[in-house]
């Protein structure tokens, strides 16, 4: 009767222990899938490759050697994995790409010699080739791993009479929020456009966009207020930057022969990751709805091929930028703005020319 009652103790003691193990168990495997694009090996795939491309299109890059950019491109885009491959010089023009990619992701890599920047390398991946998990893999090892530990621990702990559980207090480090470029564009002519019209507007400035996001890093979505916002990162572009990302993305839309119009205001904002590596909620919950409302408003003040700046991406500016810049004068601006003052700034002759290669560069290996 004794060793009835003290196998029946164990018994009651392990129930717990083992529902606690089992309830672990589901979190890791529920956190893995939440995490598959770390644990896909997506993230190390795309660092390891655009550092191997650094390296060996370091000689092509200097020499601006696009036939062979575009050979050694052409190379690495045979894997199921990558969709394309672009690279430029330090101002941004493309000196070669392959391939296309509508949604990512974009990973960009410096390409560096003798400690002096000389170009970069974006990877845009296949995002299907990364997706699968071996579910049933992760359920059984992590339920292996969780209920040897919960035995060994309880044969630990099964002579002391005095045994009893407390739960862990444990610190969580608080992310630290990510700096950003927000770039709203507004379709101004949406009130006048028919539902399939305004759709087939939206959808042409998010297609232009993902053109954009693979030279520039960054992610792109569609605001619910008639509009889109493109994210950049912050971290990998400086402020002027982002304007020349602004004017590339204008540019795009008015070659495509569009009746639609669009406007362009560009400012600053912090995220919880960085954008071109976080996903859409994400990006969207780091916008509030006042704050998109007063992005697209800003934005349909603006005039056509200029682009607004708030006073934040404006105090980023070089001096001499700066000296470009105008002050944007409306009536309902103050009102808008709380008196924060609000500039223009318009493509000068030598950047339309660089950005109009780079136009004929992206809209070229579309056609084809």
């Amino acid at each position: 009767m004794e060793t009835n009652i003290t196998n029946q103790s164990i018994i009651d003691k392990l129930k717990p222990i083992a529902l606690a193990s089992l309830i672990t168990t589901l979190g890791i495997t529920l956190l893995w899938l939440s995490n598959q694009k770390d644990l896909s090996g997506q993230r190390n795939y795309a660092i390891g490759l655009n550092n191997l491309l650094a390296y060996s299109s370091k000689d092509f890059v200097i020499e601006k050697n696009a036939i062979n950019l575009a050979l050694l491109g052409k190379e690495v885009t045979k894997a199921k994995e990558v969709d394309r491959v672009v690279f430029y010089d330090t101002d941004n023009k493309i000196l070669g790409l392959v391939g296309h990619s509508a949604a990512g992701p974009h990973y960009t890599e410096q390409i560096i010699v003798d400690g002096t920047l000389v170009g970069y390398v974006t990877v845009s991946l296949n995002q299907k080739a990364f997706e699968k998990l071996p579910i049933v893999e992760l359920i059984l090892y992590s339920s292996l791993v969780i209920f040897a530990v919960t035995l060994l621990f309880f044969l630990m702990v099964k002579g002391n009479k005095n045994f009893s559980t407390s739960i862990p207090i444990v610190s969580v480090t608080k992310k630290k929020d990510v700096p950003a470029y927000c770039l709203f564009i507004n379709v101004h002519n949406h009130l006048s456009l028919a539902n399939t019209a305004k759709e087939s507007a939206i959808d042409d400035a998010r297609t232009m966009a993902a053109e954009v996001c693979a030279m520039f890093p960054g992610a792109y979505f569609r605001l619910p207020d008639e509009g889109v916002l493109v994210l950049l990162d912050e971290e990998s572009i400086t402020a002027y930057e982002s304007v020349k990302a602004g004017w590339l993305l204008q540019k795009l839309l008015k070659e495509i022969e569009t009746t639609n119009l669009y406007r362009f205001f560009l400012s600053t904002c912090t995220c919880s990751e960085k954008p071109s590596e976080s996903s859409d909620q994400l990006l969207l919950d780091a916008i509030t709805k006042n704050e998109r409302a007063l992005g697209l408003r800003i934005a349909s003040l603006t005039k056509a091929d200029s682009i607004s700046l708030s006073e934040s991406l404006f105090s980023r500016l070089s001096d001499t930028q700066k000296e470009s810049c105008q002050l944007l004068e409306h009536p309902v601006l103050n009102d808008l703005t709380k008196n924060q003052d609000i500039y223009v700034l318009s493509r000068t002759l030598p950047e339309e020319e660089t950005i109009q290669e780079q136009v004929n560069m992206i809209l070229g290996f579309k056609n084809d």
